[in-house]
């Protein structure tokens, strides 16, 4: 990434050269200028389009961050309207559609969003601006030098703004402008809807979820897609390294050793310096737990045997058709063998109450089962007479004789929960990150996504549409 900065920053410095010295590279600049940005915005605007709840949820830290709440009602709309924009400056300065207008709106945004980039790389209240949403992540301060980089050719093109002429009429630029904004917004609704088009996170289907949280120290060679980590690698980032520097003091001079030193000096601080962050898990924070079973992770991603999530970051605001969907697919699942598993990070309260509404609108009946409770009762004698002990009530007096013992079954009815799952906790941006939807419907087979729904989406069966014809 580094390397792609500085090649970009060299051309462009060239390109300024052109602003004040006419020469034979100047149309080629103007014209290198002009589409890199176009590509740029386009692209930035396409792939936060295609995943406007990523946004939606980028656009919510924001407003936390920056304590304007108030706003977070606006998100979503904010969100498409932010990348349809995006998108269609990227289109017009690709294909050199009204460019003079593109060139301002280019600036604008860039004049805006360079001094915010520089704010949040100081003060880091947001870890990634998703100025790319989940298809290219950079740190806060790599965004920054990012944006100063576009910046460059931005100003380029303001500076020779006369030089800039399309080349269609006014007629057709009005209908390609209007057609590339209904395009994307509708592309923008679609995925809304439904899920991404694309997805670039770890949890898409096809990746396994059990290779993808082993940390560096556990991958083995012998899997490809660790084989894969451990090649893309540097060798100086694969282990968390800091080095630690102490500070000591002698006769009112303070000095910095690698190693502690004698007993002659006084200590006055220890330094410590990250040297590498180490290889950070693309899946880290996956775990599934309730307080009955306890973490039943492991137990869920080696099952054989496929798996249903249903899953829902927060209960209460889910769409109540949706929920009722998926637990008539759950129901089928049971039907094959299939167990299904719900994951949110809603509160006891707000999970039964959704319960509740489910089972009421779907008039399901409490299962009843016959268990066998087995029970050991002991014979023992005293002076001749033979009493019954349970296990809990064998007497500790030693002038009773153990004679006997007999194991009793006891048949019982016992009524289980209508629903066909039970309810666990999960981190609630990981809930986020693994389906755009609430809730959303993940199947999986030995911890690999074999397919994914939106709430719009789901099967009505598990044997006719939810296995990919692949597997």
């Amino acid at each position: 990434m580094n390397i792609i900065l500085l090649t970009l920053t060299l051309v462009f410095s060239l390109g300024y050269i052109t602003i004040f010295r006419k020469n034979t590279l100047e149309g080629l600049i103007l014209k290198i200028s002009r589409v890199f940005i176009g590509f740029v915005f386009a692209y930035s605007g396409f792939v936060k389009a295609i995943d406007p709840l990523g946004s939606t949820y980028k656009f919510t830290d924001y407003f936390n961050a920056f304590a304007m709440e108030q706003f977070i009602p606006f998100a979503f709309l904010l969100s498409v309207i932010l990348s349809s924009l995006e998108f269609l400056i990227g289109v017009m300065l690709i294909f050199n559609i009204k460019p003079k207008t593109a060139v301002v709106l280019a600036f604008l945004f860039m004049v805006f969003f360079t001094p915010l980039t520089f704010i949040l790389a100081l003060y880091n209240p947001v870890s990634d601006c998703g100025c790319f949403g989940d298809a290219l992540v950079l740190t806060n301060w790599q965004t920054f030098w990012k944006n100063l980089v576009i910046l460059m050719p931005t100003i380029i093109l303001v500076f020779k703004f006369k030089k800039l002429k399309g080349i269609f009429n006014r007629k057709i630029e009005i209908i390609e402008i209007g057609s590339i904004v209904i395009l994307i917004a509708t592309l923008s609704v679609y995925c809304y809807r439904h899920l991404p088009i694309i997805d670039f996170r770890p949890y898409k289907i096809g990746n396994n979820i059990t290779a993808l949280r082993k940390e560096f120290v556990d991958l083995d060679e012998k899997i490809a897609e660790d084989k894969a980590i451990i090649d893309k690698t540097p060798f100086d980032e694969r282990e968390y390294k800091v080095e630690n520097y102490y500070v000591y003091e002698k006769n009112g001079v303070e000095k910095e050793f690698k190693e502690i030193p004698d007993s002659t000096w006084k200590w006055k601080e220890t330094k410590t310096i990250t040297i590498s962050e180490g290889y950070k898990p693309p899946i880290h924070d996956f775990t599934i737990s309730n307080n009955t079973d306890g973490d039943i992770t492991n137990l869920v991603l080696n099952d054989t045997n496929y798996v249903l999530l249903i899953i829902s970051y927060k209960i209460k605001n889910a769409n109540l058709q949706g929920v009722e969907n998926a637990t008539k697919l759950a129901i089928d699942c049971a039907k094959n063998g299939v167990k299904s598993y719900f994951l949110t990070a809603s509160i006891d309260e707000d999970v039964s109450i959704i319960s509740n509404k489910i089972v009421n609108n779907l008039k399901l009946k409490k299962l009843k089962q016959e268990i066998i409770e087995t029970q050991k009762i002991y014979y023992y004698e005293k002076n001749g007479e033979i009493a019954e002990f349970k296990e809990n009530e064998i007497p500790k007096d030693n002038s009773w004789e153990l004679i006997g013992e007999e194991e009793m079954k006891n048949p019982k009815i016992v009524e289980k929960s209508a629903l066909p799952f039970s309810f666990y906790f999960t981190d609630e941006i990981t809930l986020k990150t693994i389906v755009r939807a609430n809730p959303g419907v993940v199947l999986l087979k030995k911890g690999t996504v074999i397919n994914k729904w939106h709430f719009n989406d789901v099967p009505k069966m598990f044997n006719n549409e939810s296995i990919p014809n692949s597997f």
